[in-house]
Formats: structure tokens, sequence, C-alpha cells
């Protein structure tokens, strides 16, 4: 019996606080297509792979990155990104978290916070958020 593959497309926006003696709020966004090579993979939140593109003002203007999620549906609560990408001459490491609960099942499924790394170092924290007038896309972009 063949497996049942998934894909789809997301876009996070939001800002990036960063640190340091001139903290700043920068604009900060990603859209990434993961792909689950089986529904087991997913359903068992193996990590899954990750792919896209990445805007940091004034540091990365649409640079590729690569990473993974992990869905950890509905055995947990979390949705953890982790992806890399370079921008600036700069390795960045990003790792963020969707902490999902049913009461709040809309805002929670729909925020990322995170943290940029930049060399090893911390560069900043991100608040993301998936805008619900991109969900028609987010729905199109599904295949099995």
């Amino acid at each position: 019996m063949a497996s049942l593959r998934l894909r789809f497309r997301e876009t996070m926006r939001g800002r990036l606080r960063t640190t340091g003696p001139r903290p700043a709020n920068l604009p900060f966004h990603f859209q990434v297509a993961v792909t689950a090579p089986s529904a087991k993979d997913w359903i068992l939140g193996k990590p899954l792979p990750m792919e896209g593109t990445v805007f940091l003002k004034g540091f990365a203007k649409e640079a590729p990155l690569a990473g993974t999620l992990r869905i950890g549906l509905p055995l947990s609560r979390t949705l953890d990104y982790s992806f890399s990408f370079q921008g600036n001459g700069s390795l960045y490491r990003f790792f963020g978290q969707k902490i999902v609960y049913g009461r709040r099942f809309f805002s929670t499924m729909t925020t990322l916070r995170g943290r940029l790394f930049r060399d090893g170092e911390l560069a900043g924290d991100a608040v993301l958020h998936f805008r619900w007038r991109d969900l028609p896309a987010f729905l199109w972009s599904f295949a099995f």
C-alpha cells in the first residue's frame, strides 16, 4: 500500500527585536514549503523537511532557508520550527515554537515565538503571526 504524503506552504510575518547596545524592531517574515514523506511521519511528530525563503530587514532579502518543522499535534500541543539561512556574511539559525491551547486555539495556532542566532550568538527574539487573509492560499497549497 502506498504511503500518503503531505505537502503545504505557510507564511509567517512579524518582527524581530534585536539584542545589543542599540536594539531595533525589524520586519521579519518567511515562507516555507513543508513535506511529510508519509502520514505516519506527521502523526508521530517526526521532523519534516522544510525549505523556503526568509526576509529580515537589513540582513536577508528573500534568502533561501532550509530546516524542519515538527508538528506535535495531536500527541502534544507544540509545533517546532528550526531553520538556517545566510545573510550579510553570517549564518543565522531560527528556533521557534507554537504552543497550542484548546481554549485559545486560533490565537495560539497562529502565533510563533522564537529566537534568532547569528553565528551562534543570540541576535534577537521574534514574534510572528499567520495572517487570516493568507488562509485561502494556505489551504490551496495542501497536496496529498
